[in-house]
């Protein structure tokens, strides 16, 4: 595509259609800057750019489902105590490559915040708490106990995102 440089003030610049613009993802802030004869549009990174495409591949793969007994011992002050099951939260790109996973507790307790999940469970009826996700060494994870359904953890990452959006 062709454009035109334009006078704008005492600078130029180049109109943009809008259909590029939304298909390059652009919005208000971009990162601007010259190279090698061209000058370079780039969206802005975010410190957490492309964990929602990250989660939806793991929701394709069906991992984004893996539960296991978790030693939560010991607990700390507000912490939840006790062994109990968990949900893997972490990629596995990060889980491949270390000995650590991202862990959000289940509970059949608690109340019904808007940063838990509500969930099914072997029966009962619970939250995945992810106010309280933790890292934890492999060694911690006991068993394998089962599935959550793949509706309740589509919400993770967008539930994670509003909890520590800026």
């Amino acid at each position: 595509m062709k454009g035109k440089l334009v006078q704008i003030g005492n600078s130029r610049g180049v109109r943009l259609p809008k259909p590029l613009l939304e298909e390059a993802g652009l919005t208000e802030e971009v990162e601007i800057r010259a190279r090698e004869g061209a000058i370079v549009i780039e969206r802005v990174g975010r410190p957490r750019a492309g964990w929602a495409e990250a989660a939806r591949q793991l929701r394709e793969r069906n991992d984004d489902r893996l539960l296991d007994s978790i030693k939560l011992n010991p607990a700390r002050g507000g912490e939840i105590r006790k062994t109990r099951p968990c949900v893997v939260v972490s990629p596995d790109e990060l889980n491949a490559h270390l000995r650590t996973f991202i862990v959000a507790p289940l509970t059949t307790g608690g109340h019904p915040y808007p940063f838990r999940i509500p969930c099914r469970f072997a029966g009962r009826v619970g939250h995945v708490v992810l106010d309280q996700i933790r890292t934890v060494d492999q060694e911690r994870l006991v068993r394998r106990l089962g599935r959550l359904g793949p509706q309740t953890l589509r919400q993770a990452p967008f539930v994670l995102q509003e909890m520590f959006a800026p």
